[in-house]
């Protein structure tokens, strides 16, 4: 298929998924990961918040599905990866799947619309080189952002309607002597608000107040490229470097999607 054969050819491939099964059959989730695994996928895929649901055509999806709604998250992920190639449903769908026909159906509207500027992009922060990752504080009022020119992990206020502000620089990172990115290349953040950069040193862990106190190599010393908690409670450390991945439980769990804003617990440093 299309997906086997341009991981097969080096491309770099995002998988964009409209529906997910967290309110249903969950080990649909997982076959999800899996097949992309097998496929050679190695970027985590992304998921559109809508259930699944069968639909018998397009007039029928429509009274399931937000059109509209579901025509700008497709146009937003077409933003947010600006992909060269688009591979879709058919347009009367696979055996005639309404669900197949509207997403198609909305494709085909948000690639007119993010092509001819219709819809209007806002910038809401300057002065980055390589933007890489971001990560949502734990109480959800901070954005980090990992920036791979610039050794500095950095952090934003978020204000009450949503617009970014106070750029400011979080925490040093620390750097090997031959380095080829001074930055961080992922994020991901744990309950009691620390975050853990994806550096060429290793994961980095740094403490809210901007303190790198400890860093976790990789076996062979190989840079980490991306990192993310998971695990039945998002207790187990994963992190990609040199073809491979890793995983390690570790005392503390992260942050999960859709989680309630988490108030940092400082006394959980020190224990």
């Amino acid at each position: 298929g299309a997906i086997t054969l341009y991981c097969a050819l080096g491309y770099r491939t995002q998988v964009v998924y409209m529906c997910n099964y967290w309110n249903g059959e969950k080990t649909r989730e997982h076959e999800k990961l899996d097949g992309l695994w097998t496929m050679g996928v190695r970027n985590y895929p992304v998921n559109m918040e809508f259930d699944d649901h069968y639909a018998e055509s397009l007039e029928y999806a429509k009274t399931i599905y937000n059109y509209e709604k579901l025509t700008a998250a497709v146009a937003e992920n077409i933003r947010r990866f600006k992909p060269q190639v688009i591979v879709s449903h058919d347009i009367n769908g696979e055996y005639g799947h309404g669900g197949h026909i509207i997403l198609c159906a909305a494709l085909r509207e948000a690639v007119e619309k993010t092509a001819d500027g219709s819809e209007e992009v806002k910038e809401v922060a300057k002065g980055f080189g390589d933007v890489r990752a971001l990560a949502l504080s734990s109480d959800g009022w901070r954005l980090y952002i990992a920036d791979a020119k610039s050794r500095f992990a950095w952090v934003m206020s978020i204000m009450p309607d949503g617009s970014l502000a106070q750029r400011y620089k979080h925490a040093p990172l620390h750097l090997t002597w031959d380095c080829k990115t001074i930055g961080g290349t992922d994020l991901c953040v744990d309950v009691s608000d620390r975050l853990y950069v994806a550096t060429e040193l290793g994961i980095q862990c740094c403490r809210s107040m901007g303190v790198v106190d400890g860093i976790v190599p990789l076996p062979g010393d190989v840079p980490v490229e991306k990192i993310a908690f998971g695990g039945e409670d998002f207790s187990v450390m994963y992190a990609t470097g040199g073809g491979k991945t890793f995983k390690r439980p570790w005392k503390v769990k992260g942050t999960t999607p859709g989680a309630a804003p988490v108030k940092p617990a400082t006394w959980d440093y020190y224990r």
